[in-house]
């Protein structure tokens, strides 16, 4: 039997209730993808209906971005998604791990820096490696707003558990 995390559907019509300000600042030890040992990685993010993803860093196993951008938050229960990617000018682009966090997590840690490991979902054909460093801040934060209050919230970091990323280039 197959077990995922799911959030309750949201309410028609939903306002934001909180802004999550995400910096993607360096990755370490990555996999290498491409044929000269090393890899093209970006990352993207998604959140709450939200994508963006940082700029291509090229031949490296050790990235440094240092991108930032801030996303709306729908609900609490909203979770964080970023997937690190090699990219390939022909072809596909080439998976290299992944982090689940959830937002409830990200808002009682309070403003933070941190290295997270990188894990790969179940389908992958090669294990994730290396870790990703990021700092994330909750702003203008109303509870008012969110009517998921305690639904889901955790402060547990989720391993995507799915038959295989989507890549949207």
């Amino acid at each position: 039997l197959h077990a995922a995390w799911q959030p309750a559907p949201a309410p028609h019509g939903e306002r934001q209730f909180a802004r999550l300000k995400l910096r993607i600042v360096e990755a370490k030890e990555l996999r290498s993808a491409d044929s000269d040992g090393s890899s093209d990685p970006y990352v993207r993010a998604h959140l709450g209906g939200s994508s963006w993803q940082t700029a291509v860093r090229r031949s490296t196993l050790s990235p440094r971005w240092d991108d930032e951008q801030t996303f709306d938050v729908p609900r609490s229960d909203a979770l964080l998604h970023l997937v690190l990617w090699d990219w390939d000018q022909l072809g596909r682009h080439d998976y290299l791990g992944e982090l689940l966090l959830p937002f409830a997590a990200l808002r009682a840690a309070g403003p933070s820096d941190s290295w997270y490991p990188l894990a790969s979902h179940d389908s992958a054909t090669l294990p994730a490696r290396g870790s990703l460093r990021i700092k994330t801040e909750v702003v203008d934060a109303d509870d008012a707003r969110d009517v998921f209050a305690g639904a889901g919230g955790s402060s547990s970091v989720f391993v995507r558990r799915e038959s295989r990323a989507t890549q949207d280039v």
